[in-house]
């Protein structure tokens, strides 16, 4: 139960590449989730998400929309071999930090922006199996 956890953020605990470089999480912060559930933290990151990728300016309805129809079309298709743009994957990698930092910095106000940016490069690596 995501309400009753308690726990203290340090560098210590906060994996990084290297621990003894200055990427280091710079923040020490003792916080709660008390009151919050799974359900209203799915919900805000949803709407952090929903955000950021619907947004007609922003840089998934501008650079990665179409590409992504055109892999539901190319599988429906059944391409033996489905093509991406060049540069999908560090786009999309972008985008996931774009999202995680604007969700990471609702609930870690106090982390600094070069933490948060460093914990969502981190997540995100992670997510695409690019680390």
């Amino acid at each position: 139960d995501v309400s009753s956890l308690h726990c203290l953020i340090t560098p210590e605990n906060v994996s990084t590449k290297n621990p003894s470089d200055d990427a280091q999480i710079d923040t020490l912060i003792d916080f709660s989730l008390l009151g919050f559930t799974k359900e209203i933290l799915l919900d805000k990151y949803d709407e952090v998400s929903d955000r950021v990728l619907l947004n007609p300016e922003g840089r998934y309805m501008t650079n990665l929309f179409e590409v992504d129809k055109s892999v539901i079309e190319q599988a429906r298709s059944n391409k033996e071999k489905i093509v991406l743009a060049n540069d999908y994957i560090a786009t999309l990698k972008t985008i996931s930090d774009s999202i995680s930092i604007q969700f990471l910095g609702i609930y870690l106000p106090n982390f600094s922006l070069n933490s948060l940016q460093k914990i969502a490069s981190s997540t995100s690596k992670s997510i695409l199996g690019l680390g």
